[in-house]
């Protein structure tokens, strides 16, 4: 596996399972995805060997354009296994009091990871999938502690009787959280023994990821600006969660928090819906300027990456905004809380301010700064609530 060659600057900007790069992807194509600093899965891998070197040179091709940007290959979602996949025994999938197997999300259907054929088929297949390919590292998803309950015929909502360890009866809540975590944790041990200390894994975890730590460089956190937003979680536990995921003992550090537009097409909504319809939800969801600018401002409290889009059923857009250009350089020091509530971190290139007040909030300077945003320029500005800005300065 390949190591990226520098540290990039902030802003660090993922793109998140919408790279689209493939064997043929044309010279456009490979500049605009070397804009990011991260490409969290996304590629078009094909099955011969002759498309794949193909691939690799259009990989070599994205670091001559971008040498510090990082490249994981989606390699598997934990509790999901494609029905076409061979070569997995009966007794690796998930099955009910009737002996039946379970759906997971949609065009998949669940693995018992209970039980270790389940988390020996998984890491073969990462390890499978992702050799032939120039990456940097790895992404697994679904990784929360836990038993995945959520996942569970998450798109027919048929009620089952989960029957993890076979004994014809429903199985207790804790029992199956207690056996889905170390699943997880046996599955991140073999992957680090098997693809080295110099492989960057990343995870899908959030809370509960306690028992991942010591095998990850980063972890996403998936959505969890827009909990802050709609109120579901305190904005300043996003926030520690972030911080502490960035100074993650493995290096170089992946973690990455995103946003979106709180929009909630249908699953598969490019398949379901007319491509006009689709267009609309694209367009009304690219202007959805302050929840993107405010996810933007959390992240650079931390030294992560972010990314903004639609929705999680519906991830991959290439949307780009003028922020993400900002010359902001490198971190002078951490984030600090300020007086007013509002949080800053000041860069070589300027001062990030994010507002997680339900309020506006009058801020003052000590030098005539620019708003990157609106261009007013002063040493005073309004920051309006639940937003983030960029002020560089300015003679």
């Amino acid at each position: 596996m390949s190591t990226a060659a520098t540290t990039p600057s902030f802003p660090r900007i993922a793109s998140i399972y919408g790279a689209g790069i493939g064997p043929d992807a044309t010279e456009v194509e490979l500049r605009l995805a070397a804009r990011y600093d991260l490409l969290i899965g996304g590629l078009r891998v094909p099955d011969d060997k002759q498309a794949i070197s193909r691939l690799n040179d259009k990989l070599s091709r994205l670091r001559e354009l971008n040498p510090g940007i990082v490249v994981l290959h989606f390699a598997a979602s934990a509790p999901y296994w494609t029905a076409g996949d061979a070569g997995l025994p009966e007794s690796a999938y998930l099955h009910t009091t009737e002996g039946e197997r379970i759906a997971g999300w949609p065009g998949t259907q669940m693995l018992n990871l209970s039980r270790p054929e389940a988390v020996e088929a998984l890491a073969r297949a990462v390890i499978e999938r992702s050799a032939p390919l120039a990456l940097d590292g790895v992404f697994v998803d679904c990784m929360g502690a836990g038993f995945d309950w959520w996942a569970v015929e998450i798109e027919s909502g048929k009620e089952v009787a989960i029957d993890a360890d076979g004994d014809g009866r429903p199985d207790e809540g804790a029992a199956l959280d207690a056996a889905w975590t170390e699943g997880k944790r046996a599955l991140l041990e073999q992957l680090r023994r098997q693809l080295g200390e110099q492989a960057i894994i990343m995870v899908n975890a959030q809370m509960g990821r306690e028992y991942a730590l010591p095998y990850i460089n980063g972890n996403y956190y998936e959505d969890y600006v827009d909990y802050a937003i709609d109120e579901r979680m305190r904005w300043a536990r996003v926030l520690k969660l972030y911080l502490d995921d960035c100074a993650l003992p493995h290096t170089p550090t992946c973690t990455t928090i995103n946003a979106s537009t709180g929009i909630w097409p249908e699953y598969n909504a490019t398949q379901r819906l007319p491509y006009d319809e689709c267009c609309d939800l694209l367009e009304e969801g690219y202007a959805h300027l302050q929840r993107m600018r405010f996810g933007l401002a959390t992240a650079l409290m931390g030294d992560g990456y972010y990314g903004f889009d639609l929705n999680t059923r519906w991830r991959g857009q290439h949307w780009w905004y003028a922020e993400f250009d900002a010359p902001l350089g490198r971190a002078l020091g951490p984030a600090e809380e300020a007086g007013d509530g509002t949080w800053r971190r000041s860069f070589e290139g300027g001062l990030v301010v994010v507002n997680p007040l339900p309020k506006r909030v009058h801020l003052e300077f000590d030098q005539r700064r620019r708003d990157y945003t609106t261009g007013w320029a002063g040493t005073r500005a309004v920051i309006p609530a639940r937003d983030g800005r960029i002020y560089v300065p300015v003679g």
